[in-house]
């Protein structure tokens, strides 16, 4: 994961039931807390909301090879936007609501709020950053970009804070340092929980107009808590070039060695573990290019390690299409293709988490009125494990949205 995402602070780990379901609401009353104190000296503040209501149909919602469940379910989603922007410090504060309900199946239903915080304040070179995130997610939603685990379902408290800094040595060259933690804690005992402490340091210069080349070094501390708590180490060098060829075409790659370090369980010894090691490479490259005035498409690749519910990292090999077309002013389109591949990182042969996904999903959005759309879009999803044969999932949505007018106000 991005080392300038996490910050090496992270809480003890709960000890009982009553203390991993108490221990969410506390931290996201503590980033919430934040954003009347950074904003305490507001230049000009704005608010936008939105809400959606959308029915949906999944003939295979659970995505299992032997035991589809058909479903029809409705979810409400309000969000906030609120933004503060002046001169010199920047506030942008986002929080929602999902509500689910299913038929069927009762255990489906969840209701999972989100907050996310992003500060940044300025000086003459420098630039200081705080991310944030406290979230309570379902696992229907967790899980299709995790392990494909939906027999157990059940929600995951996800807390995130990310601070960094960078600075302008000269008119072409800048240094960055960032850290980062993420805790993942579930309310079930079927996934794991795991931590992610993590540190990064970089230069980039800026070559040409159109070039920018960069390093950065990253160190990942993963501490998955499962039956037996398996601590990993992740050590990555990536050296990094940002190309625009022209207005409607950018790209950007990023590429490096990966010295990675796990505990493994010993084949045979009970709970005995030992420690395993691996030469890699991790990857990150994305290309931009807008065709038309109307038209869009976006594609992006990456080959890196990851914390996950199943009990330790995992090597994943991801790619993603994204496209947008506007047929008319009223009416758009868009288009998402993605393709996930997991695989164990070491030559650990006591586990196979092997894994492929595949979800292709596209949409049609009408916008009814100034502030009200309708959009419609069908989902296709497939995955195959080592555990259990290839899966298939139909889905359609039918999602209205009401987008009140934005407030302005401050100076």
């Amino acid at each position: 994961m991005d080392g300038s995402r996490r910050v090496p602070v992270a809480p003890e780990r709960p000890t009982g039931t009553g203390s991993r379901r108490n221990a969410p609401y506390v931290l996201y009353l503590a980033l919430a807390a934040i954003v009347p104190t950074v904003g305490a000296y507001a230049a000009e503040w704005s608010v936008e909301s939105s809400a959606d209501l959308t029915g949906q149909f999944d003939d295979n919602i659970r995505l299992s090879a032997t035991d589809k469940q058909s479903v029809f379910g409705a979810i409400f989603q309000p969000r906030v936007n609120v933004r503060r922007r002046s001169p010199i410090w920047d506030l942008n504060f986002k929080a929602d609501l999902r509500i689910a309900r299913y038929t069927e199946d009762s255990t489906l239903n969840s209701e999972d709020p989100r907050l996310l915080l992003d500060s940044r304040y300025r000086t003459q070179r420098g630039e200081f950053q705080l991310d944030g995130e406290a979230s309570r997610t379902s696992t229907l939603i967790t899980e299709e970009a995790d392990t494909g685990n939906f027999t157990t379902t059940t929600e995951r408290n996800l807390f995130r804070l990310a601070p960094s800094w960078s600075y302008r040595v000269t008119e072409l060259d800048t240094i960055s340092i960032g850290a980062g933690w993420t805790e993942a804690i579930f309310e079930s005992d079927a996934l794991n929980d795991y931590r992610n402490l993590a540190a990064n340091v970089g230069w980039a210069r800026q070559v040409t107009e159109a070039d920018v080349v960069s390093v950065n070094f990253i160190a990942d501390r993963f501490e998955s808590m499962a039956a037996v708590d398996l601590q990993s180490t992740a050590f990555t060098a990536l050296a990094g070039w940002e190309h625009t060829f022209s207005e409607r075409l950018t790209t950007s790659v990023a590429a490096g060695p990966q010295y990675f370090m796990t505990d493994v369980l010993v084949p045979g010894g009970g709970l005995q573990t030992e420690e395993d090691s691996t030469v890699g490479y991790r990857i990150n490259a994305s290309v931009d290019y807008r065709l038309s005035e109307l038209t869009t498409v976006g594609a992006s690749v990456d080959h890196q390690i990851e914390p996950t519910s199943s009990g330790s990292p995992l090597q994943r090999n991801r790619f993603e299409v994204n496209a947008r077309h506007q047929f008319q002013p009223r009416l758009s389109s868009s288009l998402r293709i993605f393709f996930q591949q997991d695989s164990n990182p070491t030559d650990d042969v006591t586990v196979d988490r092997d894994r492929n996904y595949i979800s292709v999903e596209p949409r049609l959005t009408w916008a009814l009125a100034q502030n009200w759309d309708l959009t419609g879009s069908y989902r296709f999803r497939t995955q195959e494990t080592d555990s259990a044969d290839r899966a298939y999932s139909n889905a359609v949505f039918v999602t209205v949205t009401y987008r009140p007018e934005s407030w302005t106000f401050g100076h």
